[in-house]
């Protein structure tokens, strides 16, 4: 049997993204006007376990990219999506969005602070990424 796809957890970490209230790309820049942010699946969900295992544990890197015109809106994005990923709130979410799969741990693994870009850009904009390491297991209710 194959491996269910976990692009679910993708999901569950836009739908957080979205609370901040700004328009949230999924890979990619949204065509809007800053501020926005983008959440991207960096690297392919790690198993413990055998592949045909769907009972197996997972792990996801999920990127999140802030996007500003300030380093404060920017620093704002980053603090909102930091304070969400640690509440237990995102637990019952991430089973309802994820294919009923539990959070078992989040991790902000690699954090980067904010960098003023002017590269080729008529005016400077303001990018913060942060990358988590989001543990699930599967969840049966």
């Amino acid at each position: 049997m194959p491996r269910p796809q976990l692009s679910p957890i993708i999901n569950a970490c836009i739908a957080i993204a979205e609370t901040v209230g700004v328009p949230v790309g999924d890979g990619e820049a949204p065509e809007c006007p800053m501020p926005y942010i983008v959440v991207s699946n960096v690297s392919s969900p790690r198993y413990d376990g055998p592949l045909d295992d769907i009972e197996a544990d997972s792990s996801d890197r999920i990127q999140f990219s802030y996007v500003g015109e300030t380093r404060e809106q920017a620093d704002a994005m980053r603090d909102s999506i930091r304070l969400s990923l640690t509440v237990s709130a995102f637990n019952a979410e991430l089973v309802a969005l994820a294919a009923n799969r539990r959070t078992m741990r989040i991790v902000l693994d690699i954090p980067r602070g904010t960098k003023r870009d002017e590269r080729g850009l008529p005016n400077a904009i303001f990018l913060g990424v942060d990358q988590y390491l989001i543990d699930t297991t599967p969840f049966i209710p």
